[in-house]
């Protein structure tokens, strides 16, 4: 962990520049085997990622506000961004492949059912499953009021949703807007709220200054903790995807059986978190982890708008290996960043958010 929490107004960077990273490895990760390890590796932990850092201030207003005006305010936070960047990925698509109202009818449907993998615009599927994630964790609090039982009912769920439902939701949901993936990934966004105060306090240099046993037990709590996720994140990455392939009789153990993709994705999060802390001095990380939404929003169109310029002047995009599609998508975010969302902000008046300064 870093030695010291960065703040610019009001904004925690380092949740910034984790943002980022994760969306970065979105981008990548969209590119399937084209992006090599880093597509299967993406599937252990970013989505598990982006919940768990969306649960970071999920405390802040719990109890300010009547349920009706949580879900009015969720819906203009979450819902009408994704219907906006719906209906601006399903234009371009339509012009981009010459299709006609029967040809996107099919679309318009899947963009109503919001269902992922069914979508023709992939990132998107996150928005409305977090906007049911947290009305649930919402709808919880409301009812246990402490943080820890509330941990407690989202593991039951977690647990619930992966024994007794007849598929796996987070590889193939069915259910409208993904309320069958938001009872596997409740559990993150409540584990991200029980611990952002206590990673909001981690100071690493105090830890240093202990003495004796406390100091002692602490130090090695953290290294066999940090050894561990660094070689489950390595492994993972290399393409062991399953474990069970090496223990298969760990398998058989009902337990093991849910609970260890928990325990890789929390691996490869705080290694995750170690990174971000030493990343969150570089403000263009910073900058784009602000604008995650944002990002999300606009990773089909610029997919599609960028190959097509190119073509106008005669060029091709050729993703030759791994390394080549790392760099382009990073091309993609910064595009995204400094070029389209600037033009979407002047074009709409309070796009999603945004308000021009008055003079």
């Amino acid at each position: 962990m870093m030695d010291s929490t960065y703040r610019v107004q009001d904004r925690v960077l380092w949740v910034d520049t984790l943002k980022c990273m994760g969306i970065f490895v979105i981008y990548l990760g969209h590119f399937l085997d084209g992006a090599g390890f880093i597509y299967k590796f993406a599937c252990m932990y970013v989505v598990q990622l982006f919940f768990f850092a969306s649960g970071f201030f999920a405390l802040r207003h719990i109890g300010t506000s009547t349920m009706k005006e949580t879900i009015l305010s969720k819906c203009k936070h979450i819902l009408l961004p994704y219907f906006t960047f719906s209906i601006l990925s399903l234009m371009v698509q339509g012009i981009h492949d010459n299709l006609d109202i029967a040809s996107l009818l099919p679309m318009v449907r899947q963009a109503v059912g919001g269902i992922r993998n069914q979508l023709y615009a992939p990132a998107l599927w996150f928005l409305p499953c977090l906007f049911v994630v947290s009305i649930l964790f919402d709808l919880i609090c409301r009812i246990v009021h402490k943080p820890w039982i509330v941990m407690s009912v989202a593991t039951l769920i977690y647990a619930c949703a992966v024994n007794l439902l007849p598929f796996d939701a987070t590889e193939t949901p069915r259910w409208f807007f993904n309320i069958d993936s938001a009872l596997y990934y409740l559990f993150y966004y409540a584990l991200g709220a029980v611990l952002y105060p206590i990673l909001l306090r981690f100071d690493w240099t105090k830890i240093r200054q202990w003495q004796g046993k406390k100091r002692c037990l602490t130090l090695i709590g953290i290294g066999v903790t940090g050894s561990i996720a660094v070689v489950v994140s390595l492994l993972t990455f290399f393409g062991r995807k399953d474990y069970f392939y090496l223990y298969p009789f760990f398998a058989r153990i009902p337990f093991l059986t849910w609970s260890y993709p928990i325990f890789i994705a929390m691996s490869i999060i705080f290694v995750n978190l170690w990174i971000a802390k030493r990343l969150q001095v570089f403000p263009m990380l910073q900058a784009m982890g602000k604008n995650t939404l944002l990002l999300c929003g606009n990773e089909a169109m610029i997919k599609l708008l960028v190959p097509a310029l190119m073509a106008i002047a005669g060029l091709q995009i050729q993703l030759t290996n791994p390394l080549s599609a790392y760099l382009y998508a990073f091309i993609l975010m910064l595009l995204v960043n400094y070029v389209i969302i600037p033009i979407e902000k002047k074009i709409i008046p309070g796009f999603l958010g945004y308000r021009r300064k008055t003079q």
